[in-house]
């Protein structure tokens, strides 16, 4: 997920206005599946160095996997997103 912008190679690419807070390939949702209990949806940045990025009211820091449950809030830089889980693919622990 990043911003959009030529060159980027985010599957997601968001339009945050021109304000290049969002880097081009800022956050990673890595999506796995456990035999026998569904699949973990688990948010990390791409790199070291990117402005403030939230789950929830929690800053992601670099090195951080954090496990992302329906209806957690990812807060960019001027930009805030809800994380929705089709039932088909419930997250399970």
């Amino acid at each position: 997920m990043g911003r959009l912008a030529s060159g980027t190679k985010a599957d997601i690419k968001i339009d945050e206005g021109g304000t290049k807070k969002i880097s081009r390939e800022h956050l990673i949702v890595e999506v796995t599946r456990i035999p026998g209990k569904g699949f973990v949806h688990i948010a990390s940045l791409y790199k070291e160095r990117v402005n403030p990025t939230y789950i929830n009211q929690t800053p992601l820091l670099y090195g951080d996997h954090i496990i992302l449950q329906t209806g957690d809030r990812i807060i960019l830089p001027n930009v805030a997103l809800r994380f929705e889980i089709p039932d088909e693919e419930a997250t399970e622990l």
